[in-house]
């Protein structure tokens, strides 16, 4: 049996799993729209890095947090990866009346910042959790699943 707190955990995950796939594939979209070219390679390299980067920063530098404070830092994480998924899309439609290498640049600096805080999110998860982990890994591949094929009926 499940229990509530795991169940939140899971459907935690399982939307953040899926948001993250849907965002890659809506910044390229978006950058297709907005400059004229989909940097698919680009926003690629950026999710690679961020979420590898976010998983260093939780294995250096947050190792030594007690569990009390691990849900402070998920909380902060979660929030400001609600935040950080609307700003890249809120900045791509300056392009117009700003220099587009200032928008362009600050779009891939905020993209690059949601890739990061989701992997130290997503990393915290499995670390903190680890006895769990073929679960919260089944969730995760569930959620990316779902997520490529929600972003199809997006679009």
């Amino acid at each position: 049996m499940i229990k509530a707190k795991s169940a939140f955990l899971y459907t935690g995950l399982f939307i953040i799993s899926a948001s993250l796939l849907m965002f890659e594939v809506l910044t390229t979209r978006a950058t297709k729209i907005a400059f004229g070219s989909n940097f698919q390679f680009n926003i690629l390299s950026l999710a690679v890095l961020g979420i590898g980067i976010g998983g260093m920063v939780v294995y250096f530098f947050m190792n030594s947090l007690l569990l009390n404070r691990v849900q402070n830092v998920l909380t902060i994480s979660s929030v400001a990866y609600t935040i950080l998924i609307l700003l890249p899309f809120l900045v791509a439609p300056y392009h117009v009346a700003y220099p587009e290498a200032l928008i362009k640049t600050i779009f891939f600096v905020l993209s690059f910042a949601f890739y990061l805080v989701s992997g130290i999110y997503i990393s915290l998860i499995f670390r903190y959790y680890s006895e769990d982990v073929s679960r919260l890994y089944f969730v995760t591949l569930i959620g990316s699943g779902t997520g490529s094929i929600g972003v199809l009926f997006l679009l």
